[in-house]
């Protein structure tokens, strides 16, 4: 099946979303490109070290995948439980599995201005309209019966 005929399946909030364009990445010279959130300094001698140590036969094999040791270790930093600890890839994949599970299709979704923009915005998969705030704006959010 082709790329074109698959697209009729996808749901139209998805297919209605416009495609990421990155920010300017200069290739004329060695640049630290901190809007890529590339670090000026090199890693401490102790994250190297750490890093060598992890380096094993194991690194063929796939992490737990959810993350139990971290969650554990979060919640005990936190004074919470276990299963109130959410472990994601990035921000954009937290602000998706928030968006998947608390807001309705139709729901209108508030945010601050301005905002970093996850990509692929969150309130598109979830069919929802947003409504920006400007700074210093009040909004209220009603709750569910």
């Amino acid at each position: 099946m082709r790329c074109h005929e698959v697209m009729r399946y996808v749901r139209g909030g998805v297919r209605d979303m416009e495609g990421y364009v990155p920010g300017k990445q200069p290739s004329d010279g060695p640049y630290i490109k901190l809007n890529t959130n590339e670090n000026p300094y090199p890693p401490s001698p102790r994250v190297l070290a750490a890093l060598r140590e992890a380096i094993n036969a194991d690194l063929r094999l796939y992490p737990d995948p959810l993350a139990t040791p971290l969650r554990e270790v979060a919640a005990r930093l936190y004074g919470c439980d276990v299963d109130e600890v959410i472990v994601g890839n990035g921000s954009d994949d937290i602000l998706t599995i928030i968006f998947r599970t608390f807001v309705e299709a139709g729901e209108v979704v508030a945010t601050p201005a301005p905002q970093l923009q996850p990509i692929p915005r969150p309130e598109c998969l979830a069919g929802s309209p947003l409504r920006g705030s400007a700074h210093g704006t009040r909004v209220h959010a009603a709750g569910r019966a």
